[in-house]
């Protein structure tokens, strides 16, 4: 509404200043102006044919319409050459006609007062309108002062250098079920002038993970080509394992059920169980742009990988996957991972935003499909030998403003041999911040996943944005087995982070139709198709 205002008013001073000259003959007689050489006296017109001559360096004449220029209106009249254009008075006869005050501008104005339905709508959101602003409250005050202090300038200011290209500061990250993570990174963002980056992070949450990574790419060095690697170790005492299949969870205590372990495959009950695993890999891959819009992504990977039964904490999870199931039957588990990964990622993107002025990290039109292909091909003992698919499309509808913002999402993934013939820990997996939230991340797990996905974004200062989600899973073993009977249904509310072009935190608070209540604060791409790609 302020841009059409703006519009409106600048339109009036146009019209007003064109409409002077055209008035001229009612105003009082002022000085003639001064004579120019090669034209007639008094201001008359030239006589046709006359010869001008233009001032030195002036552009050539044209006998054709600027570009852009309005086409003459159909039977509208051409003054004679020195006619003065004259403007009729308006009366009641000649605006009779006329479209009334409150839609002058191109719109209708709403009339004062609400009818029945809009005074129905507003008392059945009185109550979930106010619930949701008082619950957040005191983030809207975080975010406040967030804005109002600029930390994100101050930020930079204390931990990156004067130019912004080298920075080293704390990383603070919370997963629900896993615990806070606390560590550092360092970055450089232009090794060699060309945006070349180089990143080193090392985390961990107490005893129960240690985590680090160093990871390069080439930067714009080339144009449309991009080199990257990665080298990662990750140490976790925590890994959840609640069997496989979509079955509901059950406390192992007041289960009673357990006298051997458990088949994790043909068991009708899920259990909460823990294991440990040391990993090590390292990725090598290219980024190719084929087109303004479609992305190529080749990537190869060494992944060793080696289980532990047992996880840590015995007091607080009581329950080992060693205890619950019969590792025997989870392929991998003993004899661990030592497998090599190929991936091609394709990435159409034709999202964007709405205007220059919204950020890049809440696109607000079109659409963005992804599709992963991967082959795992097993070294040594590791029996991996099958093919990895997966899909991803998303759709951006701007509701208004191009801030306020309905995405929708949807998700495929699946492998192609036998759910009991992949590691278990390499099949499809929904839950976590990424897919399902609302559920612990590896919560569910099968031969394949399917995920849909709404979340509206609304503005709430300038640099955080808020949004609501709902999300819909479902793990099956195969295509002939797909059934809604059982849905996972998730949701919650949160806040993002952001710059002019992208987000760089999220703050979320969930819960299911399963109960519980997850509150998650990371700092990685949200949606991922290749959970590793990124």
């Amino acid at each position: 509404m302020v841009w059409h205002r703006i519009t409106l008013a600048v339109l009036a001073i146009a019209s007003l200043a064109l409409a002077g000259p055209a008035r001229a003959q009612d105003a009082p007689e002022t000085a003639s102006p001064p004579e120019v050489p090669g034209q007639p006296p008094g201001g008359e017109s030239a006589p046709a044919g006359a010869d001008e001559v233009a001032p030195a360096g002036a552009p050539e004449a044209s006998d054709e319409a600027p570009e852009g220029a309005p086409d003459e209106a159909p039977g509208a009249a051409v003054p004679a050459a020195g006619a003065s254009a004259q403007v009729p008075r308006e009366t009641a006869a000649t605006v009779a006609d006329a479209p009334p005050a409150d839609e002058s501008g191109g719109y209708r104005v709403a009339p004062d007062g609400a009818g029945p339905g809009v005074i129905a709508w507003r008392i059945a959101g009185f109550v979930p309108y106010w619930a949701t602003k008082i619950l957040l409250t005191p983030v809207r005050g975080l975010m406040w002062v967030y804005e109002r202090y600029a930390l994100d300038v101050r930020f930079r200011e204390v931990f990156f250098t004067a130019d912004g290209t080298i920075g080293l500061f704390p990383l603070l990250t919370n997963e629900a079920g896993f615990g806070l993570s606390l560590g550092a990174k360092f970055l450089h963002n232009s090794l060699f002038g060309e945006g070349e980056k180089l990143s080193i992070t090392a985390t961990a949450r107490g005893a129960s993970q240690a985590f680090a990574s160093l990871v390069a790419n080439s930067g714009n060095r080339w144009r449309g080509f991009r080199l990257r690697g990665n080298v990662t170790y990750n140490s976790l005492r925590r890994a959840r394992f609640d069997g496989i299949g979509n079955e509901d969870t059950v406390d192992i205590e007041d289960s009673g059920r357990i006298t051997e372990p458990l088949d994790p495959f043909s068991n009708e009950l899920a259990f909460d169980s823990r294991y440990s695993f040391d990993e090590f890999s390292v990725r090598l891959g290219a980024d190719f742009a084929l087109t303004d819009h479609l992305t190529v992504q080749v990537l190869g990977e060494y992944i060793r990988r080696d289980y532990d039964p047992n996880g840590d904490d015995a007091e607080r999870y009581r329950v080992f996957t060693g205890d619950v199931y019969d590792t025997a039957n989870l392929t991998g588990f003993e004899e661990g991972l030592n497998t090599i990964d190929g991936l091609l990622v394709l990435t159409y993107d034709r999202s964007g935003v709405a205007s220059r002025y919204n950020s890049l990290a809440v696109r607000s039109r079109g659409y963005r499909a992804t599709s992963l292909l991967g082959y795992a091909y097993g070294i040594g003992d590791d029996p991996s030998n099958f093919l990895r698919f997966s899909a991803a499309l998303e759709g951006f509808i701007n509701l208004y403003g191009g801030d306020r913002v309905l995405t929708l999402r949807a998700f495929y993934e699946t492998v192609s041999a036998d759910r009991a013939d992949v590691p278990f820990d390499q099949l499809p997996t929904l839950g976590g911040v990424n897919l399902l939230r609302g559920y612990l991340r590896g919560r569910f797990r099968d031969s394949s996943v399917a995920l849909a996905s709404a979340e509206y974004s609304y503005p709430v200062l300038n640099t955080v944005s808020g949004f609501l989600f709902v999300d819909v899973g479902v793990p099956f073993a195969g295509l002939d087995d797909f059934s809604l009977d059982n849905p996972r249904v998730g949701y919650g509310a949160g806040v993002q982070l952001q710059n002019a072009s992208a987000a760089f935190g999220r703050l979320d608070v969930s819960s299911s139709i399963d109960g519980g209540l997850l509150v998650n604060l990371t700092f990685q791409p949200f949606f991922r198709v290749d959970r590793r790609a990124q």
